[in-house]
């Protein structure tokens, strides 16, 4: 992991903070490794990839539409829509791939519309786990100057043992 990277985490998380999508969002994948160094006493964090995930779990809605798009836009991110499917996702140049999850409804949809923030998130299997009492802790970071959840740090390590049986070498 590099400065640029770390610094563009940052950023990202203050962007989401001050436009208020952070409450209502889990940081999921190898970036919530960054804050397990944090949590973890000798804990050293292996991140190779500059795509970063978020879960959107169902049900928790702030009462106001959010406008993530205009902030993501004033840090040099781009909006991009896969017109074959609708995912859609952020890219900025030299910079992070941000991508946003939810698990499947009982309809199975493969994309489902966070209306309140106008994105849509990509359903994915074995994301469930994050639905579970406990599995998800706010961590009020100190390095970084934001409260971002996260999958703690036993339920992500079972969901990485999980979705690894998946993955293709």
């Amino acid at each position: 992991m590099t400065n640029i990277q770390k610094d563009e985490m940052v950023a990202l998380l203050k962007v989401f903070d001050n436009v208020g999508l952070l409450p209502y969002v889990v940081l999921v994948g190898s970036w919530a490794e960054y804050f397990y160094q944090e949590m973890l006493e000798g804990f050293i964090p292996s991140i190779r990839t500059t795509d970063i995930d978020f879960y959107f779990p169902r049900g928790k809605k702030p009462a106001t539409k959010i406008d993530v798009f205009t902030e993501l836009r004033s840090i040099g991110y781009l909006y991009e829509e896969n017109r074959g499917d609708e995912s859609s996702r952020f890219v900025k140049v030299g910079g992070f791939e941000i991508e946003f999850l939810t698990h499947p409804g009982r309809d199975e949809r493969k994309i489902f519309k966070i209306e309140y923030a106008d994105i849509n998130a990509i359903c994915l299997d074995k994301l469930d786990i994050f639905n579970k009492k406990g599995t998800i802790v706010s961590w009020a970071s100190k390095r970084v100057g934001v409260t971002v959840n996260l999958p703690s740090p036993a339920t992500y390590i079972i969901q990485k043992l999980v979705i690894n049986a998946d993955r293709t070498p």
